[in-house]
């Protein structure tokens, strides 16, 4: 199916800049889109979308141990407001 989309100058550069930031092309931004607006029927294809949106992972660069970050956030704190 073709649709022809008349778009403001306005909504035509948010459409590329987001298409760009997700590293994609505008159909395609707007083709995740559109499959997006059916929830999905599975645990797998739940995952599979937020993996697709870039959602999973999103901390694996922080700690994991809630009270361990705790603790290094409580050092960090204390540290800085020992300095001058």
């Amino acid at each position: 199916m073709t649709i022809t989309l008349a778009l403001t100058p306005t909504e035509e550069t948010r459409l590329k800049a987001e298409a760009t930031r997700r590293n994609l092309e505008p159909t395609d931004l707007l083709h995740s889109y559109i499959a997006s607006l059916q929830a999905p029927l599975s645990g797998a294809e739940a995952l599979a979308f937020w993996e697709e949106q870039g959602c999973l992972g999103v901390f694996a660069d922080s700690l994991s141990d809630s009270p361990e970050l705790a603790r290094t956030l409580r050092h960090e704190a204390e540290q800085r407001s020992t300095k001058p």
